[in-house]
C-alpha cells in the first residue's frame, strides 16, 4: 500500500456520486493523503479511501448522534487562518484588525440557543479582567441577532461577528457541521491568538450541549502575556 496526496475541497459525501455510482467529483482544492493500492481497482481503492477518512474526519455530538465537520481546527502554533466576519454594525473585520492584540475566538452554532448564549455573557464578564485581550464571539446568525442579543442583555465587552460574507470560515477553522439538523451551522469551539496571530490553544466541545473550557482558554492569553 503507498500513500497518495489528493487536492480536494471536501472529501465528497454520498451525493457526491456520479450517475454510474462509481466515479466521485472532487474539486482541486486543499491537500488530502489517503491509502491507495496500486493493483486495485479505482473504485475500490476510492471506496477504502472513503472508509480511512471518515475514521480520521473531526467529530462532535449533539443529542447523541454523530457530527461530521468539514476541515480541521488550526494546529497549536501556527498562524490563524485570515477571516473576513461582520460586526453589528454592518462592517467587515480581518484578522488583521486585531494585530497587536491576544484574541480569544468563542465560536458556536447560533446567539439564540441557551448554551450559546451563557457562553457570550460569560465571556464578556471575564473580559474585563483581561489586558490587551478581545473576545470575539463568532457564528453565522446575522449580525442583527447578534446586535439584539448584546443589547437586550447589556453586552458591551465582546465583539460579535458573523460569517455572513465568509462561506469558508467554518471549514478553514475546521467548525462546520455537515449533517443533521443543525448542518450549515459551527460547532462549539474556542481558538486563541498570541499578538502575532500565532494559535496558542484551541478546544473543539465534544458535545454541542456543553460549554466550553472557560479557564483554560483564559490561562492560555495570561501565560501569553505574561511570556511578552
Amino acid at each position: 500500500m503507498v500513500w497518495l496526496s489528493k487536492q480536494v475541497d471536501d472529501f465528497p459525501s454520498r451525493t457526491a456520486f456520479q450517475p454510474n455510482g462509481d466515479r466521485p467529483c472532487i474539486p482541486a482544492q486543499s491537500s488530502l493523503q489517503f491509502p491507495f493500492e496500486p493493483n486495485s481497482s479505482p473504485t475500490r481503492s476510492y471506496r477504502r479511501a472513503r472508509t480511512w477518512h471518515r475514521r480520521n474526519v473531526a467529530k462532535v455530538t449533539s443529542r447523541n448522534q454523530s457530527i461530521e465537520l468539514a476541515g480541521e481546527l488550526p494546529a497549536v502554533g501556527s498562524q490563524a487562518p485570515d477571516f473576513l466576519l461582520t460586526g453589528t454594525d454592518l462592517q467587515d473585520k480581518t484578522l488583521e484588525d486585531y494585530a497587536g492584540k491576544r484574541v480569544i475566538l468563542n465560536i458556536f452554532p447560533s446567539i439564540d440557543t441557551p448554551v450559546c448564549a451563557t457562553s457570550t455573557k460569560r465571556f464578556d464578564s471575564e473580559a474585563r479582567k483581561l489586558g490587551n485581550v478581545v473576545i470575539l464571539c463568532v457564528s453565522a446568525d446575522l449580525p442583527f441577532a447578534h446586535g439584539r442579543f448584546c443589547k437586550a442583555e447589556g453586552l458591551s465587552r465582546v465583539v460579535p461577528l458573523s460569517s455572513l460574507r465568509d462561506h469558508e470560515f467554518g471549514t478553514r477553522y475546521g467548525v462546520r457541521l455537515m449533517e443533521g439538523a443543525l448542518a450549515g451551522l459551527f460547532a462549539r469551539a474556542v481558538v486563541a491568538l498570541d499578538e502575532t496571530g500565532r494559535v496558542i490553544y484551541t478546544e473543539l466541545v465534544p458535545d454541542i450541549s456543553d460549554e466550553p473550557d472557560y479557564e483554560s482558554a483564559l490561562a492560555a492569553v495570561r501565560i501569553s502575556n505574561s511570556k511578552q
